[in-house]
């Protein structure tokens, strides 16, 4: 029994180390994109988003340090994760709407009727993992909804009236490009 125990200690280790790291990844690009400040997108020498790296550890201290009911911050964040699923593929088949000639790797077939088709079990299970859960996880969802369609607007708002702190001068969203494409030697693909 102590053994399972230290054993879920170092997954749980293990986890929040990978979520650390997918997280202030997500931070870091989105300041070199120039939706956070530019601040937030530096990076060590060897690549860390140190200052990502920190804000995102302190963000996950302060949620330890407050008293949460664990059962309901749980159901909370699998109502956020389903939240995200239906809206990401919600805007995937806006993209798909609004910028069709866009080159993608693989094309689903009948358009995005077919695409719809496809995805429509996801959504539905998510729809159904929002619904099952109690009215405070929902609520909680429309509130994290309603804190990023606000800070959207402060960061928009900010941008416009120091826009110094967004602008990078090594990296600017200018000169971005898209990675490269690989190309297959004597392979044809038809989309």
């Amino acid at each position: 029994r102590d053994l399972m125990a230290v054993g879920g200690v170092f997954a749980s280790m293990g986890l929040m180390n990978s979520r650390l790291r997918f997280a202030a990844q997500n931070l870091a690009s989105m300041a070199q994109l120039g939706l956070l400040p530019s601040a937030v997108g530096k990076t060590l020498e060897s690549g860390a988003p140190v200052v990502a790296v920190f804000a995102y550890a302190a963000g996950v201290v302060a949620l330890v340090v407050m008293d949460f009911d664990l059962a309901i911050l749980f159901e909370v964040c699998a109502v956020i994760c389903c939240g995200m699923i239906i809206a990401e593929i919600f805007l995937f088949l806006m993209l798909r709407e609004v910028a069709p000639e866009l080159d993608r790797p693989f094309r689903i077939p009948f358009g995005t009727a077919g695409t719809a088709l496809v995805l429509l079990p996801a959504v539905v299970v998510s729809a159904v993992g929002v619904a099952l859960n109690r009215i405070e996880a929902v609520a909680a969802l429309a509130v994290v909804v309603a804190a990023a369609a606000a800070a959207h607007m402060v960061l928009d708002a900010v941008k416009l009236a120091v826009p110094v702190l967004f602008v990078d001068p090594q990296r600017s969203t200018d000169a971005w490009e898209p990675c490269p494409t690989v190309e297959l030697k004597d392979q044809k693909i038809d989309p």
